[in-house]
């Protein structure tokens, strides 16, 4: 993942803070990558000049009838952030089904609804940060 983070479109800050939290999951902090990650996430899909939410515009890319393998693994992964990630858990029943989720949920998270703090919910933040990092298209250049 450290590797590819040169190619992607964010910024340095981005970077760091992903270089962070993978330190943090190889010294087994698994607890903070969550509440790192995810505002970060927010940051860099609000930094430049980005039109509208970003993971809306992704996902109105299109049907996945009309989409060839690679569009439908990243139309099914947006949906999945979109419906999963970012729902909010308001209810007992709600926390309860993030609780036994391994994929961590923003609101879950950062409002200490849940305690994502294993090996496999570190890693799944990592993926999922990584993926958003990578299909987003380059920032605007503010300068030109």
């Amino acid at each position: 993942m450290e590797l590819d983070l040169a190619t992607y479109h964010i910024d340095d800050e981005a970077r760091a803070t992903f270089r962070e939290a993978l330190i943090a999951h190889e010294s087994g902090l698994y607890r903070c990558i969550c509440r790192l990650l995810f505002p970060e996430i927010e940051r860099i899909i609000g930094a430049g000049h980005r039109s509208g939410p970003m993971i809306d515009k992704l996902l109105a890319s299109g049907e996945p009838t009309e989409l060839d393998f690679r569009e439908l693994f990243d139309w099914v992964m947006l949906e999945r952030i979109r419906k999963h990630a970012y729902e909010q858990v308001w209810t007992e029943g709600e926390r309860e089904r993030f609780e036994r989720d391994p994929v961590p949920n923003r609101h879950a998270a950062m409002h200490g609804r849940v305690a994502y703090s294993t090996h496999k919910h570190s890693m799944n933040m990592l993926i999922l940060t990584d993926y958003v990092f990578r299909v987003l298209p380059p920032i605007e250049d503010s300068h030109t």
